[in-house]
């Protein structure tokens, strides 16, 4: 009896942020990729300074909802999501540890984050592109077409070699999700007409050949971070940021969407050229956000 009482007063006891301790160890051990890891931390932190010195038990919907509304008001509409899912899943947590009954994060509803960014369209991809030819670095323009053709995320862009070259089929592993896709060399591009292995011979022409395809002196992997300055720096060469207004100016990862958009014309499968998951996912990397909303769409027979 007195065991049973004590062991209630203990778990009154517990605050939010000594159990996100416990919760972050949880989350370790489950093998995640050290980007995604850090991420949870870092959304767990967001927890912790708005409601860390409360008992787990005394948390309500309220407490929850306030922290999210706080981050979603200093401008960090996706952050605000994540923590409000990472809130639901350490509160869960608690309930599995018997420290409370119910999870205050489950009435709370995911904050709407309207999307800023504008998509490119082929148009301004070209002259962006054309740009890079004349005035940047032989890599940064062979960047432009590598990303259009494959599709793929700049962390995977940096990592593609010759070497993954298996049976007429380029191997990616894709950073992010861990998903596995093989792109044949005989995919084609039609707004470029340029298929991938055209594109793979391409590496050898502006530097000396090597394995990486993006490659610095030496054969030298690039940093993800390290490709977005070039893109910026060309973009921003050409159009005037006022061109996107209300929205913010598109980003290298808009190349990504505006090769699903490409190849999706043509009848490719973009869900596994993009290696998602769920067709819904592809289908948002569709959506042009606007650009061509007053353009007639022409049916094609």
């Amino acid at each position: 009896m007195a065991h049973s009482i004590f062991h209630r007063w203990k778990q009154r006891r517990v605050t939010v942020e000594s159990f996100a301790e416990q919760y972050i160890e949880q989350i370790r051990s489950q093998n995640l990729k050290p980007k995604t890891l850090s991420n949870r931390r870092t959304h767990v932190r967001h927890l912790t300074h708005h409601i860390g010195t409360m008992a787990v038990r005394d948390v309500r919907p309220f407490d929850v909802l306030r922290a999210v509304n706080s981050i979603m008001d200093s401008g960090r509409g996706s952050t605000a999501r994540s923590v409000r899912w990472e809130a639901e899943s350490m509160f869960l947590a608690a309930v599995y540890e018997g420290i409370i009954d119910s999870n205050p994060a489950v009435p709370v509803k995911p904050p709407r984050v309207p999307v800023n960014r504008a998509r490119l369209m082929f148009e301004e991809w070209q002259a962006i592109y054309a740009w890079s030819c004349r005035n940047a670095l032989p890599w940064e323009s062979y960047l432009l077409i590598l990303a259009l053709v494959t599709g793929q995320r700049r962390s995977d862009l940096i990592t593609m070699r010759k070497s993954h070259i298996v049976d007429g089929h380029l191997r990616v592993e894709q950073q992010k999700t861990g998903a596995r896709i093989e792109l044949p060399l005989s995919l084609r591009l039609e707004a470029l007409d340029i298929t991938l292995e055209e594109t793979v011979r391409l590496a050898d022409d502006y530097r000396r050949p090597g394995d990486l395809l993006l490659r610095r002196r030496n054969d030298i992997q690039f940093c993800p971070k390290g490709l977005s300055p070039s893109f910026q720096k060309a973009r921003m060469a050409v159009y005037d940021d006022s061109r996107w207004t209300p929205k913010t100016p598109p980003t290298l990862h808009e190349i990504r969407s505006l090769s699903e958009r490409l190849y999706r014309a043509q009848g490719i499968d973009t869900q596994n050229l993009l290696g998602h998951q769920h067709q819904s996912m592809t289908d948002q990397y569709n959506h042009d956000r606007g650009r061509t909303a007053g353009e007639w769409k022409r049916l094609q027979l």
